[in-house]
C-alpha cells in the first residue's frame, strides 16, 4: 500500500494538487484555481475513492433529489451522492491496479467540471430560511 500511496503522491504532485493533510490511506487535496476543496482521495485497496462535499443537503428545495439524479447522467466521472451526513457530495471511483496520471487527472478534472456546470445550481436552490 506505501508504494500505490507514493504513486498517488507523485501524480497528485505532478498535477499541481496541494495536499492539504494526510495520513496512512487518505490524502484532503485542494486546487484554488479549479473549485477543488478538501477532496478526499482515499486509498481502499483495489480502488481509489475520490470524494469532495458540494453542499449541505439543506440547500436543496424539497424534492430536488430527483433532479440530481438526472444531473449524473451528465456527468463524465463520478456521481452525485447523498453521504449519510446531509451532504451532497461527488464521489467516483478508480482502479488501483493499473491507474495512471492520465486517468486520476480525468476525474479530477471532471470534478472541476462538475462543480463549475452545477455552482448556480445548488447557490440558487437554497431553502428559504
Amino acid at each position: 500500500m506505501i508504494e500505490k500511496k507514493e504513486i498517488i503522491q507523485s501524480y497528485l504532485a505532478e498535477l499541481g494538487i496541494e495536499v492539504v493533510s494526510q495520513d496512512e490511506t487518505t490524502f484532503v487535496c485542494r486546487d484554488e484555481d479549479e473549485g477543488i476543496n478538501n477532496l478526499v482521495i482515499h486509498l481502499a485497496d483495489p480502488i481509489l475513492v475520490l470524494e469532495q462535499q458540494i453542499a449541505p443537503e439543506s440547500r436543496l428545495k424539497p424534492g430536488y433529489e430527483r433532479e440530481l439524479l438526472k444531473r449524473n447522467n451528465r456527468l463524465i466521472h463520478g456521481a452525485f451522492i447523498l453521504d449519510g451526513k446531509e451532504n451532497i457530495c461527488w464521489k467516483d471511483t478508480l482502479r488501483l491496479e493499473n491507474l495512471d496520471l492520465n486517468e486520476l487527472e480525468g476525474s479530477i478534472k471532471a470534478l472541476s467540471v462538475c462543480i463549475a456546470e452545477n455552482a448556480e445550481y445548488f447557490l440558487s436552490n437554497r431553502v428559504a430560511s
